[in-house]
């Protein structure tokens, strides 16, 4: 196994080990996002920071990732249908293709849960506005 793969692999432990942090907000307080409109707003030009990552979206489709204590990962981001949002990170440390779910608490629109479609795996971040310039 390349480092490469270990790093994609780093990636998803990540989010597994995170999902506790979503788990622990009862499903009552969270809502669906399941607009295109909002999903696009959720993505423009913030900042979501996990435990151990953070990730900045431009409006125009375009990221990066930052795992803690390595250099930002390139990563571009698309909506699929009604209610996801697809994210690609093709760097030196972490290769992923996922698409996601998103909800947001009721009563702190920071607080946002991610659902990996595909692995169902969850977790919660925080989401900020703006970005920085790359």
């Amino acid at each position: 196994m390349n480092s490469k793969q270990v790093a994609s692999l780093m990636f998803v432990a990540l989010g597994l080990a995170s999902s506790t942090t979503a788990m622990s907000q009862s499903s009552k307080d969270m809502v669906d996002i399941k607009n295109p409109s909002e999903l696009r707003e959720l993505f423009s030009n913030k900042t979501f920071k996990g435990s151990t990552w953070t990730a900045h979206y431009r409006s125009d489709g375009k990221g990066q990732f930052i795992q803690a204590n390595r250099k930002p990962e390139p990563s571009t981001w698309k909506i699929k249908g009604e209610d996801q949002v697809c994210i690609i990170i093709r760097g030196a440390n972490v290769t992923s293709n996922n698409c996601y779910r998103y909800q947001r608490h009721k009563k702190n629109r920071a607080w946002v849960t991610q659902t990996n479609v595909a692995s169902t795996a969850a977790y919660m971040f925080t989401l900020e506005d703006g970005i920085p310039k790359f």
